[in-house]
């Protein structure tokens, strides 16, 4: 099933290798966080995400790029193990591959969805959006190395087929995500090459998109 493929975003979101220029001093609460996380231009990085499925004794791995462009357009070019793109706006999800186009429903009622709008929410900084659904947990470490884990928990038990949603990070950046849905299956995804220090242009998207045979 198409659907299916969707899995679940790197994003998607933000990232293992913080950038030269980023404040490393570690929020001390979600609130200094997302201060923090409103004030980017913009975010682009590599992904790797391994998806853990009840039925499969190996991880379902593929990887790409994501890019998030304010206030909330986010971008998903998967390269490995086959091409595939996601692109998330305001009012319209489009997913292609090489079977076609297909225009997926706007709302939260699928998990995959309903991560990417969270996604979309922690990356630009808007709390109050996130706390609507989830309670949020936000854990500063005492590594030395500016880190930090925050967990979403459902207000509403089983909403959108989601148990839990953690995600690590240092200063600006966030390492990793950790999706675990309730029929049990888990996905983790890593990034790197990470760049918050700019704006995405529109062209260099728009090239990122184009299908290289």
């Amino acid at each position: 099933m198409r659907g299916r493929r969707l899995g679940w975003l790197a994003l998607v979101a933000v990232l293992a290798a913080p950038r030269a220029e980023a404040d490393e001093k570690t929020p001390a609460s979600a609130q200094e966080l997302f201060r923090g996380l409103a004030g980017l231009p913009g975010l682009s990085a590599h992904y790797r995400e391994e998806k853990q499925l009840a039925l499969l004794v190996e991880p379902v791995v593929s990887e790409g790029t994501v890019w998030f462009v304010p206030p909330g357009e986010f971008i998903r070019v998967t390269s490995k193990p086959a091409w595939s793109t996601l692109v998330v706006r305001l009012r319209s999800v489009v997913y292609t591959d090489d079977a076609g186009e297909q225009r997926l429903p706007v709302g939260k009622s699928h998990p995959a969805r309903a991560f990417v709008q969270v996604f979309v929410n922690v990356v630009r900084g808007d709390l109050p959006a996130v706390e609507r659904d989830f309670a949020v947990a936000f854990t500063p470490q005492t590594d030395g190395r500016s880190s930090w884990d925050l967990a979403l928990s459902p207000r509403k038990k089983g909403f959108a087929g989601v148990r839990s949603i953690r995600i690590h990070g240092s200063g600006l950046v966030i390492a990793s995500l950790e999706v675990v849905e309730a029929a049990g299956d888990r996905t983790v995804t890593t990034f790197d090459r990470v760049a918050i220090s700019r704006r995405p242009s529109a062209r260099e998207i728009a090239k990122a998109l184009k299908r290289v045979r």
